[in-house]
């Protein structure tokens, strides 16, 4: 399993058009927060003021974190171990790998929480927050975990540059 992993992290690493499938749309896409530091929401259908978590949050980071770990040959599958392990080999400040774990816990307690409620009033599961719903403390986390993303995005990005590959 070893060797295959291995294998198909250096094909990954070599070929610009896989780096560039791994860092996918998500490198792409910005964070949730709006001009005027408000969360950017679904402005219609059921999904209105509402704001999915996963997709715009705890699955950044993972994949993010994810594309470090296969440019820098980790082969770790734990996002908070291969955060760690990053910074150990001094591919990510401390600083970021911090935020990035405080981020995604925060993230995974949110949707837990929200989904556990839905449960208990008997409604769909899904992703999904809302906002407003929020304390002030909880908004004002959410706005903090959200800008732990875009750091990670570029330190992805940089991780598979042609010359930061294969270290």
């Amino acid at each position: 399993m070893e060797s295959l992993k291995d294998r198909v992290y250096r094909h990954i690493r070599d070929n610009e058009k896989y780096r560039a499938l791994i860092l996918g749309e998500k490198a792409k896409q910005k964070s949730p927060i709006g001009f005027f530091k408000k969360f950017v929401v679904y402005d219609q259908g059921e999904q209105v003021e509402k704001l999915d978590a996963k997709e715009k949050g705890s699955s950044h980071i993972v994949s993010s974190v994810r594309a470090m770990a296969i440019a820098h040959n980790i082969k770790e599958t734990s996002t908070i171990e291969r955060l760690k392990l990053l910074e150990k080999r001094g591919f990510i400040s401390r600083d970021l790998m911090n935020n990035s774990v405080s981020a995604l816990e925060f993230l995974l307690h949110l949707l837990m929480q929200s989904q556990l409620k839905k449960k208990e009033l008997d409604q769909k599961i899904d992703n999904l927050i809302e906002p407003e719903k929020l304390s002030l403390l909880e908004k004002r986390s959410l706005k903090e975990t959200f800008q732990v993303i875009e750091p990670l995005q570029h330190a992805a990005e940089r991780s598979f540059r042609k010359e930061n590959a294969g270290v």
